[in-house]
C-alpha cells in the first residue's frame, strides 16, 4: 500500500451534456494499474469529498514513479 499524500489540481471540464470531467493523477493510474474501460468506484463522503476506489483487487505498484513536480503526469 501506498502512504503520501500528493496534492494535485485539475480544472473540471464540462462535456456537451452536461456532466463534468477532471483527470485522474497519471501517478495514481499507474500505481493501481487502471487502463482504460476500468470501472472505479467513487464514494461521496459526509463531509462533500470524493473518494475514488481502484478497481477491485488490484495492488499498489511500488515501482510506479513521477515524472513531473506536481505528479499529474510528463
Amino acid at each position: 500500500m501506498v502512504v503520501a499524500t500528493v496534492t494535485v489540481h485539475y480544472k473540471v471540464q464540462e462535456l456537451k451534456e452536461g456532466q463534468y470531467l477532471i483527470n485522474l493523477p497519471k501517478i495514481w493510474a499507474r500505481t493501481y494499474k487502471v487502463t482504460k474501460g476500468d470501472i472505479l468506484e467513487m464514494q461521496i463522503l459526509s463531509d462533500g469529498s470524493l473518494r475514488i476506489v481502484p478497481p477491485k483487487g488490484r495492488e499498489a505498484d511500488a515501482q510506479a514513479s513521477c515524472s513531473s513536480p506536481d505528479c499529474g503526469g510528463g
